[in-house]
Formats: C-alpha cells, structure tokens, sequence
C-alpha cells in the first residue's frame, strides 16, 4: 500500500518495531504540555537501530470462548478435543507449564501466566431459523405414511423421533436451539486426569468457569471442570450456525452494531441473565479468544427455505440427480446450493461474510481479539501457522488451495450430473472433503491416495469439508489487526493444533519489555516516534485533545491516517515517585515498580514503553519506531548530551577503547586529549577526527566544524 508522508516527517529513515497493542485502559484527562519532537535526520553509520515487538500491556486477563460443533459426525473429534483442553487451559495459567513452553518456543521469551482467566463453551446449534417449528398434524401424518421428513422439519434440529413411529416437535429448538448460551451442565459423566483416571463431572455449576491466580484454586480441578462442560454431545443439529452462535454469544442485547433476526430473538444475549444469556461472562478489559471446533463450514441464516426440500420460495437450480431414482436431490448440500427466488432472480440466503468480521469486531476491538479454529482445512502440511499469524497471505493461501474449493461430489453420466457416493455414507449428496483419514478395522491409519480408496471391510473415513466461510472471517478480522488462525481436525491428536493456538494467546502475554535499554538525550526523551493506524473514516485531528499529532504522519490511497503520539517526559519528581507523568501520550518506563518489580523483573534489562493517560484507539494498528543505539556502557553511539558523558576517568577502560578501536594509546590520554566527543546531531559519543588518517580501519572523516568517523560503505536501513 503506497503512503503520502508528512513534509517534515519524509526525509526521516525508520526501522519499525510492530506492536500488537492489547487492553490498556488508564486514567487521566490531562493534556500534555510536553510537545513530542520528530526524529532527526542521522549521519550514516554512527547510529544503528534495533527491532523489537512489544505488547504495550500483557494479557493478564483472557475470557476464552469456546464454539464446538454439537452435531452427530463430531464423537471422535470432542474426544480429540478433550484429551487437549484440560493441558490447554492449565498452560494458560501455570507458569511452569509456560516456560516449558517457551524451552521449545524461544520466541514466547517473557510470556507470563494468565492472572484471570473465564472459560465457556457454547455449541453449533441455533437451530434451523424455525423450519419445522409449526407442522400441522396432516403434515405429522404425510410423515409418518411418506417418510419424507425433510419437507416438514430436520431431526435434532427441533423435530425428534419417538422411537415407535412418531415425531415430537419443539418448536423453541427450531427456531432458537441453544442460542449462544454458554454451557453450564455436565453432558458426560467423567473426564480423565492427567494420568487418565476418570474424574466425576458434576450435574451442572452455578456459575461460569472462572480461575483467579489471588483465589485458593486448584488448577488440575479447574482444567477438569472446563473439560466437564466443554464436552457437549452430539445430539445437536445437523445444519450448523456456528458464526451466528458466536455472534449472539458476545453481542449485547442493546447493540446497534448487528440486527438478528426475530426467528433468534433478535437480539444478542452477552449481558442477558442465565439461562437466557451470558451475562457477567465477558470484561471489557480482558482478551476475547475464540475458539471454534467443528468439521462442517458456516450455515447461518435466517431463511426456514433453506432446509426445506420442497420449497418454492427458495429454488435450488441444476440439482445433480440420485441414481437409484432419478430425481434431483438436496439434502446435506443445502447450506452450498445457488438459489433463485420465486421470481427467478438469484439470491444468496446465508448471511455476508462482513456480518461477522464487523459484528465481532463491534463487540471486541482488533487488538483484543484472537480468532482461531480447529476446522475443515487441508491436512497436508500446506498450512503454516506463522504465515497466518503474520498476515492474510497465509490465509490467502489456505483460501487458494485445491482442496478448499467448494465443490459438490458428482459424476457425469452421459451429461447428466448424478450425486457420487462417500465410503460409509448412507445418503448420497456431499462437498467434496478439504481433508479426509481412513482408519482400518483396528483402529490404525491407512494411507490412500483419495479418499474413495477407504472402502475395505471395516475401513472408517472421517473427514471434514472446507470451512470457506470460517477461513474468511478469519482473514476478515486479521486483516483488522486481529490475531486469527486456524489448524486442521483431520487428525486423531490435536496436541499440535492446540499448541500453535496456545503459542498465539500466550505470545500476548508477553510484557513491554526491552531486550536493551533505550537511550535519552539531553532532555530526557528517547529518539522514537510511536504511530497508529487508524481504523477507516477516523482523522488524527479528532484525536489532537488525546495525546497525537493532528497533523498525520503519513496517508494512504485509500484515505487511511497514521497519527503520531506524543512523547511525554518523567519529571525527576515523577521519577522518584514512580508516577506515570503528566499529560496524555506514550513513555519510556524504566523507572516504575510495575516495570521493575513486576512485568519485567525476571529480565536483566528492566525497561519498557507505555502510554499515559490515553486509551487505544479500538482497531488501530500501532507500531514504534527508533533510530537511537541502546549500548547503555561508554562508548561509540553511547548516549550523551555533552562531552563529559563521552570522556574516560579511568584508565584501563580508556585503554580497552583504545585497543578495540585500533587508536593511538600515545595520543590520548585520561585528563589529555580524548578520542570521543558528544554529536549534538545524534546524541551518541563517536571518535573525532581531523583527517581520516586519524579514523579506525576503513572509517573516514566527515563532518564540518567538528569532524567524526564513519564507515562509508554502510547505511541505516
């Protein structure tokens, strides 16, 4: 994306430090009068820059919702799922099993443990837009004497068979099913421990799963009690709405943001009471994690038609045939048919894509929101878990990949399009599978080239179909700033999966800290410029009375601001206080207890940036960016504001500097003439010069007045 700079910004070179910006919330309603200067011009090769990303404040808090498909083609996949779960949630909230983590992963370096952690399950099953809801006792007869249930209503999703011939309807399931509720009771029995000993769940709990490190808990009963109400059966419909239970689940009733349809009772239910609602389950404050697991993509609609096989208001065109009778055909293919209307005109039922990217985006800013599914997607080791969390070209790529193209599994018999089977299927129309394993009669998994080859006596395919929809709102919400991924579950082990979802989270919870300490000028301030991204529609000049420059930084074609913060310095009161400085902007803190002794103590450099006083703007992206050094010790690109900072007191340092750079240990000498002076250019101690005989190795002389030596065959990047 091509950018306009600001004038006086332009000609300034910039090395980038990339910041997930999470959960900061601070008093205060000063404004600064400290005003932030631009970073200066620097000479070529007498100051580097470093790279690091940072999180402005850690993840200390995480509300993570689980989406599990309820369905009946999911038995084997919950109990993946449960065998990983309880590991799941303990490594959340368990440092040892942190730093275990991070023995394998150095990249999550500094992670720390969740403080307070909310864990709630909530199923695939809303129903099916009330199709079936109002059967006539005629229709109830048709029935019973044609066995054509699909044309009055969908088992388990509010129609139930009897077991002696009959139907019972429950016209609230039809329409609402579970309604995005998080679960609170137990569906199974036990769940293992650690060591595999089963562990009795309770009938139901009182209240949402929550785990506070200040509370006397057991975290092994907690991690099994999530286990207990996270295991939800597969009893559930069959037409999954997996997006819209999770848009229900985190909207609030009051929201603007998103219509739902009546048929779902239009409204959200995040601060609607228990059993209507999750009410006291989400904190404005905390991370929202999502977790969706599920083999089937995205049907959510509020149109009955859809699950209607004889429908005339909803017409699905070209329907392969059944061979055994000839006719056209829909069933488990509905959510993906091309439709027309009644008058012929095509028309698209399920709800748009943005739906969901804006609603969940509405309930949660981007830079505090993790998307992330275990779903129909290859398992052919094509998809990279980095590649999505460094930006949509991984999903582009998942989205592009031949297996993930929706299309239905039909032969062509003489120009005539006839539904294919799938081995162990006893209905006849599919999407063709996005990953697929064949298990043999002992359990074992066979290798086969397509999945039509698991066909031998007592053979098992399991597979899962391509999760479009899903994979788009993950792309959607990380093109926001959000974190998303998402991982196979054609796999019996989901230890991978899990762990590169949990190396996600975590990594947010990783504190401000520096690697290296930053250096100050000689009036206190650190030579970076911190920007934010604003979201569409936003001006920086809306912003001037909250910490940034009105004036942008920089442009975009598409009329996208990037603002400048304005950088505050401690006073020496404030600093001796431990007190966050006055006014509105961002800081370099190495200074508070809540760098010293908390976030950073386990660190060697105890050092970090934060804001004062302001509050991030909800889905900007922000990034910092510093050309200054950070050598803290006496020596070239040493911070400095005069020549005393660069001078040597004491011997034996002044001459290790001497050896090092290759200088003359006759010509300087301590309380003699020194080999370094401050660069009022840069702030940085560097080696004077008259001439370039007098420079190191390769370096030249350069400058005017007071000349300094360069390296000229190197530049800052």
């Amino acid at each position: 994306m091509k950018t306009k700079l600001s004038p006086k910004l332009a000609a300034t070179p910039r090395l980038s430090l990339v910041l997930p910006f999470l959960g900061l919330f601070v008093g205060g309603i000063l404004l600064s009068s400290c005003a932030s200067r631009d970073l200066r011009s620097l000479r070529p090769c007498v100051v580097s820059a470093n790279s690091e990303q940072l999180n402005i404040l850690p993840a200390e808090d995480i509300d993570l919702l689980f989406m599990i498909d309820n369905s009946g083609s999911m038995q084997e996949e919950q109990e993946a799922l449960q065998r990983e779960i309880g590991r799941m949630v303990q490594t959340l909230i368990d440092q040892d099993e942190i730093d275990a983590l991070i023995a394998t992963s150095p990249e999550l370096e500094g992670a720390r443990a969740v403080k307070r952690l909310r864990v709630g399950a909530i199923s695939s099953d809303i129903g099916v837009a009330g199709f079936g809801a109002d059967l006539t006792p005629q229709e109830v007869q048709q029935y019973l004497e044609n066995q054509t249930l699909n044309n009055y209503g969908i088992v388990n999703c509010g129609i139930k068979l009897d077991g002696v011939g009959g139907i019972e309807v429950d016209a609230e399931r039809a329409r609402r099913g579970d309604m995005g509720v998080i679960n609170r009771v137990s569906v199974v029995a036990s769940v293992p421990d650690s060591n595999g000993d089963p562990v009795p769940c309770p009938a139901s709990y009182p209240d949402f799963l929550f785990f506070d490190v200040e509370e006397d808990q057991n975290i092994g009963g907690f991690a099994a009690d999530v286990s207990c109400t996270a295991m939800l059966g597969i009893t559930g419909c069959g037409f999954e709405m997996q997006l819209e239970s999770v848009l229900l689940a985190v909207t609030p009733s009051d929201s603007e943001a998103v219509a739902f349809a009546e048929v779902h009772g239009g409204r959200g239910v995040a601060d609607l009471p228990y059993p209507e609602g999750n009410a006291g389950f989400f904190r404005e404050d905390a991370i929202l994690a999502i977790i969706m697991i599920t083999d089937e993509d995205d049907c959510s609609t509020a149109e009955p038609h859809v699950f209607k096989g004889n429908s005339d208001e909803l017409v699905s065109l070209d329907d392969p045939i059944l061979q055994s009778t000839g006719q056209p055909f829909r069933v488990n293919t509905r959510c993906t048919a091309k439709y027309v209307n009644k008058k012929g005109e095509p028309t698209e039922p399920l709800y748009p894509i943005e739906r969901y990217v804006n609603g969940l985006l509405a309930a949660k800013p981007a830079n505090r929101l993790i998307f992330a599914g275990i779903v129909g997607v290859p398992n052919d080791g094509s998809v990279n878990a980095d590649e999505q969390i460094q930006g949509v070209e991984g999903f582009d790529s998942i989205l592009s990949h031949p297996e993930m193209q929706v299309r239905e599994h039909v032969r062509d018999e003489g120009g005539v399009l006839v539904w294919d089977t799938i081995p162990g299927e006893t209905t006849s129309d599919f999407v063709v599978p996005a990953c697929y394993r064949c298990l043999d009669s002992n359990g074992s998994e066979r290798d086969i080239e397509h999945f039509q080859e698991c066909n031998n006596a007592g053979d098992d395919l399991q597979y899962a179909v391509p999760a479009d929809r899903i994979v788009r709102v993950a792309r959607g919400l990380r093109e926001a700033g959000a974190i998303a991924l998402v991982q196979t579950i054609c796999t019996d082990d989901f230890s991978d999966a899990v762990t590169n979802i949990l190396k996600a989270i975590i990594q947010q919870t990783k504190p401000s800290c520096l690697r290296r300490a930053l250096n100050r000028d000689a009036l206190g301030q650190v030579p970076c410029n911190f920007f934010e991204t604003l979201p569409e529609g936003m001006k920086c000049e809306d912003l001037a009375d909250e910490g940034r420059d009105p004036e942008p930084y920089s442009v975009s074609e598409d009329g996208i601001e990037t603002c400048r913060l304005l950088q505050l310095v401690p006073t020496e009161d404030e600093r001796a206080a431990g007190q966050y400085p006055q006014g509105q902007g961002w800081f370099y803190d190495d200074y508070t207890v809540e760098t010293i002794e908390e976030q950073c103590a386990h660190l060697d450099v105890k050092a970090a940036v934060r804001l004062a006083n302001i509050t991030p703007t909800p889905g900007a992206q922000v990034r910092i960016d510093c050309l200054q050094p950070t050598q803290a010790e006496k020596n070239v690109n040493s911070p400095c504001a005069n020549d005393a900072a660069c001078t040597f007191d004491d011997p034996d340092q002044l001459e290790q500097f001497l050896v090092d750079w290759n200088l003359s240990s006759e010509r300087y000498s301590v309380g003699g003439e020194q080999p370094m002076f401050c660069d009022l250019e840069s702030n940085t101690c560097q080696i004077g010069c008259e001439s370039s005989s007098d420079c190191p190795g390769s370096m030249t002389c350069v400058g005017e007045g007071r000349k300094l030596c360069i390296d000229p065959t190197c530049s800052v990047r």
